[in-house]
């Protein structure tokens, strides 16, 4: 059995705290952008997932979509350009609830 130190389990915790914070602000943007995400068959939306990545000073929630005409679809669509963003502004304030109760220990 390992020693372990009170800070030790301080900065484990945060760690944790983080990785599930990063993980349900990812989820929240991913149905978010779920309306408005462009439709023609379905996959587009289907192919959405949100990914957990570990920085060397951070940890970052990014979106990715499986589809190969994903990246073009994002920056040329006619209608609906960088959902994603369109996604933030409408969830505001859901995803800032998510991050404020992250912060809390």
């Amino acid at each position: 059995m390992g020693y372990s130190s009170f800070k030790d389990r301080v900065i484990n915790d945060i760690h944790n705290k983080a990785l599930s914070t990063a993980a349900k602000a990812g989820q929240e943007l991913v149905e978010l952008a779920d309306p408005v995400t462009p439709i023609l068959y379905g996959d587009l939306r289907r192919s959405s997932h949100a990914k957990v990545i570990i920085q060397k000073n951070s940890t970052v929630a990014r979106v990715f979509s499986l589809t190969p005409y994903a990246r073009r679809q994002y920056y040329e669509n006619r209608r609906n350009p960088r959902w994603y963003e369109m996604a933030i502004s409408y969830g505001i304030q859901s995803i800032n609830q998510i991050v404020e109760g992250g912060m809390r220990l």
